[in-house]
């Protein structure tokens, strides 16, 4: 009978005679193959064993250490972002939904003077990009959707605080800041033939009047810069054809 023992990592086996013997049964070629045959059974069994016992290398696929170090990555970076000012998601303390943004209020004869006091504003802020249409809305599974969302409450929030309550029911159910904005510029920058007739009245019945050269020169430059706000962009030969139209009717008599 034949005794097998886990030493030290391995299966050894363990006769009850010594293979010296000169009366041992192993002299037998039965016994010999059989004792062989326990050998080869011992030597596979062990290096089972082994291969079992090896640690298997890791997969960053699957490894979810590996995956836990990528989220907290990709959060840290997110972190960061929030925190530096010149981030676009970056709020300061001060940068609450009851601020109020610049102290021009939207009207019906105002909306280029606005929209540039709103525009020079959000660049000093760095958050522009959420009415230009250069920072876009994320998926709502992106880390960084939290942090835009906030940054695009608080720009609606300053729009909606610079508009007319009367406003308030054609903008609060925007979905962005984005939206308001067009929607707004849609309402009042399109200019009518009432609007660019006006100004280019003014533009044409312009004179210095006893002003500074440089009183003159600004209030003839700010006609012509919000003529070109009310005119959308379109060919110089387009512009020749309405400011034939204009000229002519600038003609009539009152």
């Amino acid at each position: 009978m034949y005794h097998a023992i886990f030493i030290n990592g391995e299966y050894r086996i363990f006769l009850p005679f010594s293979l010296s013997s000169s009366a041992l049964p192993l002299q037998n070629s039965h016994g010999i193959r059989a004792l062989k045959f326990l050998l080869a059974m011992a030597r596979e069994f062990n290096q089972q064993v082994e291969v079992q016992h090896q640690p298997a290398h890791a997969d960053p696929a699957v490894d979810p250490l590996v995956i836990d170090q990528s989220a907290g990555d990709a959060n840290n970076t997110v972190n960061r972002s929030i925190n530096d000012p010149n981030s676009p998601y970056y709020l300061h303390y001060g940068d609450n939904t009851g601020m109020q943004l610049i102290a021009i209020m939207l009207s019906e004869d105002n909306y280029t003077t606005w929209s540039r006091a709103v525009i020079i504003a959000l660049s000093v802020k760095n958050k522009e990009g959420f009415i230009d249409g250069s920072i876009t809305k994320p998926a709502e599974n992106d880390l960084v959707y939290g942090a835009w969302r906030r940054c695009n409450h608080v720009v609606s929030s300053w729009i909606i605080n610079s508009i007319p309550k009367e406003l308030y029911p054609s903008v609060m159910h925007k979905d962005s800041a984005r939206q308001i904005w067009i929607e707004l510029k849609d309402r009042y920058s399109q200019g009518n033939g009432s609007q660019i007739y006006e100004i280019k009245k003014q533009i044409a019945s312009i004179s210095q009047d006893n002003n500074s050269i440089n009183s003159y020169f600004n209030r003839f430059k700010g006609l012509w810069e919000e003529l070109d706000n009310y005119r959308p962009e379109v060919s110089s030969a387009d512009y020749k054809t309405e400011d034939q139209v204009m000229q002519f009717l600038m003609g009539l008599d009152d």
